[in-house]
């Protein structure tokens, strides 16, 4: 669906449901405004980011249902297009005595790692500043259908996309573009990158039963999704002189299913997430994929202790695991990451510390991510951080020309 028509629908719910609202329920307004910028911290020393962003959410109450909006308008001074607005939510939600439905554009969160996608799979991504944007920003709304049944300690999802959304790529300019997706056939023509048509190509189910148990939680899911970033994939031989090769950009048809654990132990909890993914396209940047034969295990495990004086330590480790016949085609260059995450408050929450490192081990390189949080007021908040890559590896020493430091501004209302 165009956001043209989405913008269309949007406005005709709203303004039958707004009057609804001021007479028979409740209107609730939050967002925040920020001012964002990032210099790099080597030669030419010029800003990787410069952006001003506003979010607005309003929420609409009547007795039996309700009608959530997330908007979001940035002016960029770097990237392009300089300026953009986005409809991050926008759904309508009806709880009934064992569940709620939700219909609309929305965010869905699964998963229970830090910053790691494993059974995160629902929402794409903006992957424009993927190493660098927070990570509750960068998840993209999908139009669905979402069903929530709760019985007993059991809670039963379902969700259907019926409208493919694929994740947002740095384009050519962007101080984040490496040329992942800027494909050539063998003759030098520039690869076309299709997204799935029709209820069939383009629809997503998935499926998730939780239990909550004394002590620990647990989830399984399955799903047949689209991978939401385009393949190199090979589709035939030039038919002028059979020797070149044709190609196209294609999302793949994505199958299997996963499962999801936490265990609290007095201050620690353990928790991991494990998924089976077959038709996962593998491969490195610029390479045609391989498909990995019976599929491909990916999994994290983790565990968070919570000190005194509000510190949490955290630790994480993410692999994969293939075939031993794919792992002669391809190299799997991100599995084998761990990180390190430190939080900490300061002065009954005035200061925030925020600290992760990934240490890529097969590749030999780590980024650092510090954030320190000052709370001036409670609606002014004045952030300070810096985003270091280190290392000669795939994974995040390609970015070493893009170590910054960076600031940002927040108003809250």
């Amino acid at each position: 669906m165009n956001f043209r028509r989405y913008l269309i629908y949007f406005f005709l719910i709203l303004i039958f449901i707004f009057p609804f609202g001021l007479v028979y329920g409740e209107i609730e307004f939050s967002g925040f405004f920020d001012n964002y910028y990032g210099l790099r911290t080597a030669a030419p020393y010029d800003f990787l980011s410069s952006r001003t962003r506003f979010r607005g959410d309003c929420l609409i109450g009547l007795e039996k249902i309700s009608f959530n909006l997330s908007v979001e308008a940035t002016r960029n001074n770097i990237t392009k297009p300089s300026f953009e607005t986005d409809i991050r939510e926008a759904y309508l939600q009806y709880p009934f005595k064992n569940g709620e439905l939700r219909l609309g554009r929305q965010i869905i969160l699964w998963g229970n790692g830090e910053r790691v996608r494993v059974t995160d799979i629902v929402s794409p991504f903006d992957l424009r500043e993927y190493q660098t944007g927070d990570y509750h920003d960068i998840r993209l709304g999908v139009d669905a259908l979402q069903l929530k049944l709760f019985i007993n300690n059991l809670k039963f999802e379902f969700i259907w996309v019926p409208f493919f959304r694929s994740s947002r790529l740095p384009s050519a300019g962007d101080p984040w573009y490496y040329g992942d997706f800027n494909w050539f056939d063998t003759r030098g023509r520039p690869v076309i990158i299709t997204e799935p048509s029709g209820f069939t190509g383009s629809s997503e189910f998935f499926g998730k039963i939780s239990a909550y148990m004394a002590g620990i939680d647990v989830s399984f899911l399955v799903f047949s999704s689209l991978n939401d970033v385009p393949s190199l994939v090979q589709t035939g031989v030039d038919g002028e002189n059979e020797r070149g090769l044709l190609y196209e950009g294609k999302f793949s048809r994505l199958n299997g299913g996963g499962f999801e654990f936490s265990k609290a132990w007095d201050f620690i909890v353990f928790r991991g997430e494990l998924i089976y993914i077959k038709g996962l396209p593998l491969g490195n940047a610029g390479q045609p994929a391989v498909f990995a034969e019976g599929g491909i295990v990916k999994w994290l495990a983790g565990m968070d202790i919570f000190l005194r004086s509000e510190l949490t330590i955290s630790l994480q480790f993410l692999n994969y695991f293939i075939s031993e016949k794919n792992k002669t085609e391809v190299e799997l260059s991100d599995n084998k990451i761990g990180s390190l995450i430190i939080t900490k408050k300061f002065f009954r929450g005035v200061l925030s510390l925020y600290n992760i490192t990934y240490v890529s081990l097969k590749g030999k390189d780590l980024y650092n991510r510090l954030k320190l949080d000052f709370a001036l007021i409670d609606e002014f908040h004045v952030i300070l951080g810096a985003d270091i890559f280190s290392g000669d590896g795939p994974v995040f020493g390609r970015y070493g020309k893009n170590s910054q430091f960076w600031v940002k501004f927040k108003y809250i209302f």
